[in-house]
This record gives C-alpha cells, structure tokens and sequence, in this order.
C-alpha cells in the first residue's frame, strides 16, 4: 500500500513477481488477456497432469485477485476442476500466469477527492459450462473511483432462458449495490 497526494495504492506486485519465479515463469512470453471467452473447458478430456502444480498455481492466483478483479472469471473457471486437472487446465492456468506477467503492475487505486458515485456493472453468460449447462454471473460495484466488491460465480441452478440468468445476476449485484450504499 502506497499513500500520496492523489489517493492509496494497493498493489501485489512484489507477491506476483515472486509467484512468477516460483514457477518458473518469470521470463515468459506475455498475453494480453487471461483466457480466451470461447474457450470451453470440459472435465472428462485430455490426459491427467500434475495435480500438485496445478493446484498451487491456482491457489496463488486465487490471492491474487484481492487486488485484481480482472482474474475474478478466469480463476473461477479453472478452478472448477482442481480435483482431477487435465493437461488443456494447466496450460490454461499457465496462460493466465503469462497475462499476469503483462499486467503485473496493475493496482486498485482509491483517489482522493473523488465524488463518491455508487456504480455497477454485471455481465452473464447462458450455460457457460459446458459440463454441467450453469451460468456464470459476474459484477463490479464501483464508489468513487475503485471497485469495492466484486464477484465471479457459478449460478447454483440451471437456467433455461439467457434473460433467467441475466436477471439471477442482476439480482445478486444490486443486494450487493444495496450493500454497498448502506456501508458507506
């Protein structure tokens, strides 16, 4: 955490540096996003990998997004399978080590001075999974000029409509716009 005149800085940039070494990644070609939104991940394909590895790579991105909401969507993904991982799982997870490389300097800034204007966002996909046909719902809620919760999740039922999941998502942001305005 940085203070100065234009607001805090929080950032994890030392603790990425050090993951990228720990695995062996800190000289890797970089990306410019995480994961590719087509790509779907199945559970039952492809050859076993290193479960171990893939597991603490995936916990350490897991920390990683107290400070990046970027990697909300990508880590829930992969982390859908984390008790019996496949080969395409870790190479995705290895991709989103090389996006973090690029973008390892990233930081929630929280300006002074700012008006403190709630502001929300949420997206959703239909039957994203391509296991299990769930939905996936993500949001952002915004005070002022950085975001305060965020959320990536798997929606618990099965949505027959794109406008069901839509509305499941827009349900679960505004409690926590709702939230979010109390507590400020």
């Amino acid at each position: 955490m940085i203070r100065s005149p234009e607001g805090i800085r929080i950032s994890q940039r030392h603790y990425v540096l050090s993951m990228l070494f720990k695995f062996r990644m800190a000289n890797c070609k970089s990306i410019s996003t995480p994961v590719d939104r087509n790509m779907k991940l199945r559970r039952d394909s492809g050859q076993a990998c290193d479960a171990t590895r893939f597991q603490q790579i995936v916990g350490n991105l897991i920390y990683l997004t107290i400070t990046r909401t970027d990697l909300s969507y990508s880590i829930g993904l992969i982390s859908q399978y984390m008790s019996q991982p496949k080969a395409e799982n870790l190479q995705c997870a290895q991709g989103i080590l090389r996006y973090v490389s690029s973008t390892k300097d990233r930081a929630l800034l929280y300006r002074t001075g700012i008006a403190k204007q709630l502001v929300g966002y949420m997206d959703a996909d239909w039957a994203g999974n391509v296991g299990d046909r769930k939905s996936t719902s993500r949001f952002t809620i915004s005070l002022g000029s950085t975001a305060i919760p965020w959320s990536s999740k798997k929606q618990s039922t099965i949505a027959l409509l794109s406008t069901e999941t839509e509305y499941r998502g827009a349900v679960v942001a505004t409690c926590k716009a709702i939230w979010a305005e109390k507590a400020t």
